[in-house]
């Protein structure tokens, strides 16, 4: 089927996107998709995006130490903000606890993530609409991207990469907690079900795998060439009108949600690690 940036087509409005979105849906009853503002970058992870800054040359095992720190320094400095459903997402009992690296696990940087924190989560809606938005939202000179890929496929495949790698699959599921620091290459997506207002305003799920440098797209490329997956890309000069048209649909980044928590992500992530 050739990779994942063979497979493009090419949309000026939102309108033709419409056209293009059913067709595919047509094909594929489930859907994920992820839009991104521009077209050049690759499905890099924020954690990727971010470490690479000053762990580019360094060993495996410091991305995920680096990775983990960073995931306790944003625990220990938003938990007074966050509500108690939003604590219990983390393994907090209250506001007053504090943590440190050895409390990280892939299901607790969901809420951090959501967030703004650089994790090794890559963001994915069940929405079109929200994507399109991502992908016509910001550098409105240069051309966007919608990635797409079809959900039951990709599940099926998943099943199957588990069993060939030898990981022990339990009730039709593997944990990503147990071979995070496995050397095998492997992707999943994570289910859990979450009471957290952005993650249903975005419709929001995540993907994630094994390699922290590694990005996704090159992964899925790698083990799932046969998978059914493309690209819209969205011309940089359709993009204001695509935002007007979202707008009337109450899609802004306003009703997509910004709250307090992402200044103390920000803040987190200028942390070196050098």
């Amino acid at each position: 089927m050739g990779g994942w940036r063979d497979q493009v087509e090419i949309v000026d409005s939102l309108d033709s996107f419409f056209i293009k979105m059913r067709a595919i849906q047509s094909r594929s009853p489930r859907v994920s998709w992820r839009g991104q503002a521009k077209l050049e970058w690759n499905l890099e992870t924020p954690a990727h995006r971010y470490l690479v800054k000053s762990l580019a040359n360094a060993p495996r095992q410091d991305w995920i130490q680096a990775e983990r720190a960073l995931w306790a320094t944003f625990v220990n400095q938003a938990r007074t903000h966050l509500d108690q459903r939003e604590l219990e997402q983390l393994g907090l009992g209250s506001a007053d606890q504090s943590v440190d690296a050895n409390h990280w696990s892939v299901w607790r940087t969901i809420l951090p993530r959501h967030y703004g924190l650089p994790t090794r989560l890559l963001d994915w809606t069940r929405s079109p609409w929200v994507a399109v938005h991502f992908a016509s939202i910001d550098y409105r000179e240069c051309d966007g991207v919608v990635w797409w890929f079809d959900d039951l496929q990709f599940e099926d495949q998943c099943d199957q990469m588990w069993r060939d790698i030898g990981f022990k699959v339990q009730n039709e599921t593997v944990s990503p907690d147990e071979h995070i620091e496995s050397e095998e290459v492997w992707i999943c997506k994570l289910h859990r079900r979450l009471t957290f207002d952005r993650m249903y305003a975005q419709h929001g799920l995540f993907s994630v795998a094994s390699k922290i440098d590694q990005a996704h797209d090159r992964i899925v490329d790698q083990l799932f060439p046969e998978l059914k997956r493309g690209q819209i890309v969205i011309k940089a000069s359709a993009k204001p009108a695509i935002c007007d048209a979202l707008r009337l649909m109450n899609i802004t980044s306003t009703s997509l949600g910004v709250p307090r928590a992402d200044a103390i992500a920000a803040e987190a992530s200028r942390t070196d690690f050098k």
